[in-house]
C-alpha cells in the first residue's frame, strides 16, 4: 500500500480507501467501466470494482482514488478526517492508533524528566563545591585568631601510644614569694634523677660540674617535694616538653609561675660548629636570659630543640626513658602547646652515689 494515496488496491474482501486526499471526478469515466459515479447506488459503492478517472484538486499529485458518492458535499474542501478507513461491506471501522506512539511519547517524557533532574543535581553539586571553595578562600585571606579559638593538633601515631588520662585532675598551686632554696653540691658525687610521670618513668644524670647552681636548685626543690603533682604544661612535638610550673594546670596562666623566687644560672659555652643540646637533655626554662631561672625546666625531644641557641642552663642528660619522652611529646595539644590530656609529674627522687 502506498501511503501517499497514489492508487487503491484490493486486499481480500475489503478495499483500502484514503480520505485525506480530496479528488474531483473527471467528466469521463474509464473506458469499459460501464458505470457512472453519480448513478452508482450508495449501498454498493464499497463493493464496486470499476473505478472512474479522477482529477486531483492539486495538479501534479497523480491519480487518486475517487471519493464516495455520499461525500460529494465535501468536494472542494479538505475532508474532516485524515484517518485511514477500513471499509468492509457496509460497516465502517476506524483503525485504532498504534499505541507505540504513546510509549514513545512516554519515553520522551521520561528522558526529559531525567535530564531535568540531572541538571538540578549538577547545579546543587557545583553550588556546594563553589561554597566550600569560597569559604576556604576567605579563611585563608582573613586568617584566624588562635587566642580566641585554639586549634587542636593531633598526632598521627596510634592512640594506644598516647598517655593515659590521670584519675585525679591536677590543680594549680600559687606559691608565695620566698628566698631561693639551695643545697651544697659535692662535685665528687654523682646525682641521679628518677622522674615518675603519668606516662612512665624517665631517668637523668645531673651535671654539677658545668651547672652547679642549677643542679643545687633542682635537687633542693625535688627533695622538698615541690615538683610532685605538677604537670608538663607545654608540649611541642619534635621540639621539647616543658614542666615545673606550679600554676601550669591552669590553661590561662600556664607558663607564668615560679617557686617564689628567681636566680641566675650558668649558661653553656657558645658552640663552635656543633649543637649545644641533644635529645634527652635537661635544661632550665627562662624569660630570655639565665637571670630569670626558677623552677621551670624542659626536656629536648626533637630536632627543633637541638638547634636552640646556647641561652638555657644545661644541667642534666637522659639515661633511660626515651620511649616515655616520645609518648609525652605526641600528646594532643591546642595551638599554644597546652595538652588536652594532662601529663602529671608524680614524683622526682634524687639518688647520690
Amino acid at each position: 500500500m502506498l501511503i501517499g494515496g497514489d492508487r487503491t488496491r484490493r486486499h481480500g474482501p475489503a478495499r483500502i480507501v484514503f480520505d485525506s486526499q480530496v479528488c474531483r471526478p473527471s467528466a469521463r469515466p474509464l473506458i469499459g467501466a460501464g458505470v457512472e459515479l453519480h448513478s452508482m447506488p450508495t449501498s454498493r459503492v464499497e463493493q464496486a470494482s470499476p473505478r472512474v478517472n479522477c482529477t486531483p484538486i492539486h495538479p501534479g499529485h497523480g491519480p487518486c482514488p475517487c471519493p464516495r458518492p455520499d461525500a460529494r458535499r465535501n468536494f472542494g474542501r479538505p475532508a474532516a478526517s485524515s484517518k485511514l478507513l477500513l471499509v468492509t461491506g457496509r460497516k465502517r471501522v476506524t483503525k485504532k492508533p498504534d499505541k507505540s506512539n504513546k510509549r514513545s511519547y512516554a519515553s520522551a517524557e521520561d528522558r526529559r524528566r531525567k535530564r531535568f533532574l540531572m541538571i538540578v543535581v549538577w547545579v546543587v553539586v557545583f553550588a556546594m563545591v563553589g561554597g566550600l571553595g569560597l569559604a576556604t578562600v576567605f579563611t585563608l585571606l582573613l586568617g584566624g585568631d588562635d587566642e580566641a579559638l585554639p586549634e587542636t593538633t593531633t598526632s598521627t601515631r596510634p592512640l594506644a601510644e598516647l598517655c593515659p588520662r590521670p584519675e585525679t585532675p591536677p590543680t594549680p598551686r600559687d606559691v608565695p614569694a620566698r628566698d631561693p632554696v639551695t643545697i651544697e653540691i659535692d662535685l665528687a658525687v654523682a646525682y641521679h634523677v628518677t622522674m615518675a610521670t603519668s606516662c612512665g618513668t624517665m631517668e637523668f644524670d645531673l651535671l654539677p660540674g658545668s651547672s652547679p647552681t642549677d643542679v643545687s636548685n633542682f635537687v633542693a626543690l625535688s627533695k622538698e617535694g615541690f615538683y610532685n603533682g605538677l604537670t608538663f604544661h607545654r608540649i611541642i612535638e619534635d621540639f621539647m616538653i616543658q614542666g615545673g610550673d606550679p600554676i601550669g594546670a591552669d590553661p590561662l596562666r600556664a607558663g607564668g609561675g615560679d617557686p617564689g623566687y628567681s636566680y641566675t644560672g650558668e649558661v653553656p659555652p657558645a658552640p663552635t660548629n656543633a649543637p649545644v643540646y641533644k635529645i634527652g637533655d635537661l635544661a632550665m626554662a627562662n624569660s630570655g636570659d639565665s637571670s630569670s631561672n626558677g623552677s621551670q625546666f624542659f626536656i629536648v625531644s626533637g630536632p627543633a630543640g637541638v638547634r636552640l641557641p646556647a641561652l638555657y642552663s644545661l644541667f642534666g642528660s637522659m639515661t633511660a626513658g626515651v620511649d616515655v619522652l616520645e609518648r609525652i611529646q605526641v600528646t594532643p595539644t591546642n595551638a599554644k602547646g597546652f595538652p588536652e590530656i594532662p601529663v602529671v609529674i608524680n614524683s622526682i627522687t634524687i639518688a647520690e652515689s
